[in-house]
């Protein structure tokens, strides 16, 4: 594989400069258990998909809440990173993570369905450190050189992140145009290979496998992202 081509990207500790609202309890929009089972589509075994993850009234909430977020600029590229240009927003907020995991059927669906890279290891929760992303209409993510998400080490717990989790809160359905996330499943040193799309539907969970079984990806276009990322523990720690 071509290394002039390929950036990681990390978890890291969340800033004075990405958390504006420190000082301020941040009043996010509620979670509401669904009344239906999730459904997960697989369309590779490394990338999986949950439509509906969100409903229809969850999105209208998140919606009126986000133009209150104190957006920043990302910050300037470094060396082995992947190129950026779109906003974000970052807090440290176990108590989110913890009703994001716990009150939307995502705990269920996920230790039912997605395993871990390593013996006896099961996803044990997400991480704190939650991400908003608004993309502009010339805004891009690794589009110019995709890139793989780099796994990590929760401070608090102890516990890997093995896979990325990204919501849409923006679709098709609002009048965006392109926005989807780009994969590339079989790259070599011509060139990136294939491109593998998934489209941007809003309330759609992307949920794709992170560190050394991680797939190059990038994205594009208009949309409103949450992120966060699946924590991996020993099963012995969930006795």
């Amino acid at each position: 594989m071509v290394k002039a081509k390929v950036a990681s990207t990390t978890t890291t500790p969340t800033t004075a400069r990405d958390d504006r609202t420190s000082t301020k309890r941040l009043v996010w929009p509620a979670f509401i258990p669904p009344d239906l089972p999730l459904e997960l589509t697989a369309v590779l075994p490394s990338i999986l998909i949950i439509d509906s993850f969100l409903d229809p009234a969850s999105i209208k909430r998140w919606h009126a809440f986000l133009p209150s977020l104190p957006l920043a600029p990302s910050p300037p590229q470094k060396r082995g990173e992947a190129y950026r240009t779109n906003d974000r927003f970052s807090k440290d907020d176990p108590d989110f993570a913890h009703n994001l995991w716990t009150r939307t059927g995502l705990k269920e669906i996920c230790q039912k369905e997605i395993a871990s890279s390593r013996p006896a290891h099961i996803p044990m929760g997400l991480s704190s450190n939650i991400r908003v992303y608004k993309y502009g209409p010339d805004a891009e993510f690794g589009r110019q050189f995709p890139h793989y998400d780099d796994d990590s080490i929760d401070s608090r717990t102890g516990w890997r992140s093995e896979w990325t989790l990204l919501i849409y809160l923006s679709g098709r359905e609002d009048g965006v145009v392109g926005g989807e996330t780009s994969f590339y499943p079989n790259p070599s040193r011509k060139g990136n290979g294939q491109e593998l799309k998934v489209d941007l539907k809003r309330g759609r969970a992307l949920l794709h496998k992170h560190g050394r079984d991680c797939m190059l990806h990038s994205g594009q276009g208009v949309k409103w992202v949450l992120r966060s990322d699946v924590l991996f523990g020993a099963t012995s720690a969930a006795a």
